[in-house]
This record gives C-alpha cells, structure tokens and sequence, in this order.
C-alpha cells in the first residue's frame, strides 16, 4: 500500500504521443480511479497522454522503447522474430527495465491497456511478477491467427482478469481467457446540447476515428460516389476527420487520390485530427462507419451522445451500440449497394435523422455514459486487488 493507505495501481500503455479510443478509454479510467487508488502511468514516450494524467494527479514515467517496435504488429509477430530478432531482443531489454521501475513502484495490480503492454505483462509475469494483472482487450482475434496464438499460449492465468470492451471482443477469445473475461463498454462525453436539426439542405456525412484501411475510409468514399450519382439533385457531402496514429501515412495518400479520381473533391474533405470532437459531430447530420469487426466503435458512440444517427457495416461491437432501424441503419459488411440506400433512406425521409438522433442519444445516456461506465472499471479494478 501507498503512504496514504490507498491501494497502488500501475497503468501500461505503450503509447502516448496521439490519443486514440484506448486512450481515451484509459483516460475515463484514471479520472475515476483517482479518489479509490494511487495512479501510477508507465508509456514507452512523452505525450499528451501524460500531460493529462499528470493533471489528474497520476504519477507518470516513461520507460523509452525502440521506435522500430512501431511498425510490430500482432499479426506479423512470427515474421518479426524470424527476420528481426534485434527488435525481439531490444523489446525484452525494454520489458527488463519495466521490471526494474516496478519492483520500485510495488503495486497491488498490473492494467494493460493496448496489446504490447499486454505482451511486456505477458512476458513481466514470465520473468518474476507475481502481482495481480489486469488485461484490457480491445481487438476481435480471428481464430487460428497469430494474435489469438500468442495470447493463448502466454496469458498468465492464475492471479489475472480480463476486461473486454464488447461482447464481440469476448466470443472470439480463446478459452482460456474467455472464463476470466467481464465486457464493460467504454465510456463516451454526452454532448451538453444534443444537436438541433433545422431543415436539412446540404445532408453532411462523418466518419471520424483513425484513418486505417480496416476503418473502410475508403469504401465510405465510393459509396458516396454512389450517393451522387443515384441521387443527382440531393446535396450531401462526406468528411473523413482523423489522422493515422502510427500507421504510415500511405493510405492516407491513397485516399487523396481517390477522391481525387472519383471527382470528388468538391463532395469529400479528408480533415485532420481535431481535438474538438464534439464541435464536429454537431455540425454533421449522419455518422458512418465502415469498419471492418470494428471491436466496439468509440466515435459511434460519440456521435449517437450528440444526437447522430448512424449507418454502418453490421459486424464487430457495432450492433451492440446501434439499434437497426432505431438508432440507425446496418447493412451486411460490403454491401455497398445497400449502405447507399440507406443513406438515401435519410434524403427520402429527413424526419428520420431526428427521430433517430435522439433515440441514439437516450441509448447512449443508458449504456455508453462515462459517468456510468468509468466508475464501473474502477470497481471491477478495486474487485480484482489482492485479498
């Protein structure tokens, strides 16, 4: 225990330079952890992750990494240990040095945020740390894949607990860790005044969030493409808000092009990041999401706090957040075709953005609230501390 008798919680999360959902996620946590715990936040680098933490009281460190581990996802794991086993090397080095800062810190329990902490906590527990781990898992592993593979085989078991943030995250772990697995959805910020729609007269479609290929930034180009051209004399237009988060930017340059191919420059505006979300989800009328297994879908969410209606690929967590027909409109994944209609269900019908606007919003009052849900991980945290 800390001086002040609260239990020590240690918080992983390799990244801390761009603000994705995770964390944002770990940022709810550490609010509403901070009256029960002594917080303490250990990143791979500087960043505003830590100047937020820091003004809530956490205490923050930075254990650097090798930059070259940027570019080693789950998925090529193998590959990476059979033709760089320098980063591997360089990696257990750094994981060593973890070590080192938290036999210094004594926490009552390890929360990994992201899947390289998870990895370091794996390989922690392997080398000596026998403390209670926590493991936030956010990705829908495909089964018999590399990822699924590594986490089986290395998940400590005995003293750990799983968190996984849609029940779609949690059907599609390995057994192992589905037995020790609870879902508790992310928190989202309501908006304070829901959007107010006046008469729609330029439709404007958003998708906001990282700008990956598995976010279908792409598809949603060419199905307003669709929109147009099915619908000549209906204005709408589409804006990408969002930056890559380290992932090269590629495909960025990619869509550049596309829209730029397609006509479409005057229709479509590839935005950068912006810290305002809430700003941009108001000046917008429909949110859309063509991820692929998007594991939860944060920004829809977001957008449904703020009275959006949402149309997106039926897969992943998305279903658990939209209600078809009530909060929004699922197609089947791909369906390009279907996706366009039912764009142009709102165009037909905009009465139906309204309705369900705010049908979204009630249902993100109910299970998406921060203030409801941050206080629950705190709990579920506070339940899985030593005896």
């Amino acid at each position: 225990m800390s001086g002040n008798n609260k239990p020590i919680v240690l918080f992983l999360n390799h990244w801390a330079k761009q603000l994705g959902g995770a964390e944002h996620s770990l940022l709810d946590i550490l609010y509403f952890a901070g009256g029960r715990f002594t917080c303490h936040l250990i990143t791979s680098e500087p960043g505003p992750l830590l100047e937020k933490a820091s003004r809530m009281n956490v205490r923050c460190h930075v254990e650097p990494c090798s930059s070259s581990l940027e570019n080693v996802r789950r998925w090529n794991f193998l590959r990476t240990l059979l033709l760089s086993w320098q980063d591997i090397i360089a990696f257990i080095v750094y994981v060593f040095r973890l070590r080192r800062l938290i036999l210094q810190i004594k926490p009552n329990l390890i929360h990994a945020n992201v899947p390289k902490s998870h990895i370091a906590l794996f390989i922690l527990s392997r080398i000596g740390y026998t403390g209670k781990c926590c493991f936030h898992i956010r990705e829908i592993f495909d089964k018999k894949s590399m990822p699924e593979f590594i986490y089986k085989i290395l998940f400590p078991g005995g003293n750990s607990s799983v968190i996984a943030i849609s029940n779609a995250v949690k059907q599609n772990l390995p057994e192992n860790i589905l037995a020790k697995a609870c879902v508790i959805y992310n928190g989202v910020s309501l908006s304070l005044s829901p959007k107010k729609y006046d008469k729609v007269t330029m439709l404007k479609l958003l998708y906001l969030g990282r700008t990956v290929p598995w976010k279908g930034c792409h598809i949603l180009i060419d199905i307003l493409s669709m929109v147009l051209n099915k619908y000549p004399s209906s204005k709408v237009e589409l804006s990408l808000v969002g930056d890559t988060l380290y992932w090269s930017d590629d495909y960025r340059n990619e869509l550049k092009k596309k829209i730029e191919q397609l006509h479409l420059s005057s229709y479509c505006h590839l935005l950068p990041y912006t810290s305002d979300a809430e700003s941009v989800f108001l000046s917008h009328d429909i949110f859309c999401n063509a991820s692929l297994k998007e594991p939860f879908g944060r920004a829809v969410a977001e957008a449904q706090g703020c009275g959006l209606p949402v149309v997106a690929f039926n897969t992943g967590g998305i279903p658990e957040i939209v209600i078809h027909n009530e909060t929004g409109i699922l197609v089947p994944y791909g369906d390009c075709k279907l996706f366009t209609g039912a764009i142009g269900r709102f165009i037909e019908r905009p009465d139906l953005i309204e309705k369900m606007g705010s049908n979204g919003r009630d249902r993100a009052k109910h299970h998406f609230d921060r203030n409801k849900q941050g206080p629950l991980l705190s709990q579920f945290l506070y339940e899985h501390l030593p005896l």
